[in-house]
């Protein structure tokens, strides 16, 4: 899936005009500016020299950002996580709940995350994206310790669940996925989904967990302000123990 914006950014790093990759190409101005502004696509051709003229690895400009979470999971976990969803649309469980094709494949992508190096899914008939959001962990910080200290692995169900915001590409909009995840077998415990980024979308998430909030003895997350103020404001009165890291 082409990418407009990282075009534009990668030539202001290197400070060189539209006229002059324009020129390089061999294309008019005017062609190039559309490709800028995302009106029109370079053709495959002109995407192999835009990665050669801007020195880029090659794929630069078509891959993908996935939130790193969703891929510590197995492929049965993967495939339970999309089915949710579609078992929601149909069920119409959530006015804003949209629609995630499990028709994906994964690739490598090279740009780092605020979460680490990720891969990436792509539907190649939808063009369904899922993005980690590098913005929220910088704007949501909470005065939270860091309690799981990277103890990924954990020996009982529920000893530790993870949290995180990621955002999906539908069409020209953009959906929130909310994920709870018991780091003891990888396993999507909690989920919702909507068009708008807020504590409602956490408090949704945290009611599709299918256990007692009792049973659970930490959870983390390296989110702030929605988690702070609803799933572990929540949790603080059922002694659940509250940990945060800008990354996991």
């Amino acid at each position: 899936m082409y990418q407009p914006e990282k075009l534009k950014a990668r030539r202001k790093e290197l400070k060189k005009t539209q006229k002059d990759i324009a020129d390089q190409l061999g294309v008019s101005y005017q062609a190039y500016s559309a490709w800028e502004r995302g009106v029109k696509q370079p053709s495959r051709e002109k995407v192999q020299q835009l990665e050669q003229i801007l020195n880029v690895p090659k794929g630069f400009f078509t891959e993908i950002e996935i939130v790193r979470l969703y891929n510590t999971l197995s492929d049965e976990g993967k495939n339970n996580a999309l089915n949710y969803v579609r078992n929601l649309v149909q069920k119409e469980a959530y006015k804003n709940v949209v629609s995630i094709s499990a028709k994906l494949y994964e690739y490598h992508v090279y740009e780092k995350m605020s979460a680490g190096i990720g891969s990436t899914v792509y539907n190649d008939q939808d063009y369904n994206t899922v993005y980690f959001d590098k913005e929220l962990a910088q704007k949501n910080e909470a005065p939270i310790p860091n309690l799981l200290a990277r103890e990924f692995d954990q020996e009982k169900p529920l000893e530790a669940i993870v949290t995180d915001l990621t955002y999906v590409r539908v069409g020209n909009r953009w959906a929130y996925v909310c994920l709870i995840i018991d780091l003891f077998n990888r396993e999507i415990i909690g989920l919702s989904v909507g068009w708008h980024k807020t504590a409602e979308l956490v408090k949704q998430a945290n009611q599709s967990i299918p256990y007692a909030l009792t049973n659970v003895k930490l959870f983390h997350s390296d989110r702030g302000k929605e988690f702070d103020n609803q799933l572990i404001d929540e949790m603080r009165h059922r002694s659940v123990s509250k940990s945060s890291s800008l990354s996991l």
